[in-house]
């Protein structure tokens, strides 16, 4: 039988030239490339949530905007999610990981973009007064501090850059927290302010605080002061987040993306 077999298979191949991709036949799994990996294409779609708990079991949200990069109905728009709809939203861009403990911030390069940016973002903006008008603060007269716990899980490849956090002026940003292949450092008025850490590596979950007071900013990165610099800003917010820093003009794909997952997040004004 197993001759039979053998020389019915050989006809069938110089018939037809077509191999039987049968893997009981072939002894390899159809899943596997010729150097023994998997072969899977990059995502295409943001991951499914693993959890259909909405992340506002994880923080307070009330006081915020969250901005994901997919265009809102007819408008070419990216789509925003206000309070109180935020109390019970979740989606593929802002779920809670398969843990449980944080909630993950998904966005693809080629995502919708607000007008007069570069980069995609799934991102949360301030918000005052539980979510009624935009908050806006000065960095003189009060003390208004951001603190995250959060790690970035994922970057793009050709360019490997994400903004994790920041401070917004009424015009321009003020402060950002980025990560550059491994080096995490702080970004002010298009220079490095400082690094806070050169060897940063992905899925380590650290603690940044951001303060502004007395027309400085100061930045702590695990309970140290690592940057600390004049600036008087009025207008400003805090946001929190993924914001890539990346585009298809870099030489990324449309479906490369980034991650970070957000495991608590404090805003105080005094």
């Amino acid at each position: 039988m197993r001759l039979i077999a053998a020389v019915a298979l050989a006809l069938l191949v110089a018939t037809t030239g077509v191999a039987c991709s049968d893997p009981s036949v072939s002894g390899t799994d159809p899943s596997v490339s010729a150097t023994g990996s998997p072969s899977q294409a990059p995502p295409t779609r943001p991951p499914n949530p693993s959890s259909q708990a909405p992340p506002t079991q994880l923080l307070d949200l009330s006081n915020w905007e969250l901005e994901i990069p997919v265009t809102s109905g007819a408008s070419d728009q990216p789509e925003k999610v206000n309070w109180p709809a935020l109390a019970a939203y979740h989606s593929q861009y802002f779920h809670v990981n398969k843990a449980g403990s944080g909630t993950v911030f998904w966005a693809n390069v080629g995502g919708a973009i607000i007008p007069g940016s570069m980069f995609a973002r799934t991102e949360l903006r301030e918000l005052a007064d539980n979510g009624t008008r935009p908050a806006s603060w000065s960095s003189v007269g009060t003390t208004n501090t951001m603190t995250i716990r959060e790690a970035i899980t994922h970057l793009p490849t050709v360019r490997p850059a994400i903004v994790a956090g920041q401070i917004h002026g009424a015009n321009t940003y003020v402060a950002l927290i980025r990560l550059d292949g491994t080096r995490l450092w702080v970004k002010e008025n298009n220079q490095s302010a400082g690094t806070l850490d050169p060897d940063y590596r992905l899925g380590t979950i650290f603690t940044v605080q951001l303060t502004a007071a007395d027309g400085r900013i100061l930045v702590y990165y695990n309970g140290m002061l690592k940057v600390n610099f004049a600036q008087v800003c009025s207008g400003c917010y805090f946001k929190a987040g993924a914001y890539l820093q990346s585009n298809v003009s870099y030489g990324d794909r449309p479906d490369a993306y980034g991650e970070v997952v957000i495991y608590s997040l404090d805003v105080s004004h005094h």
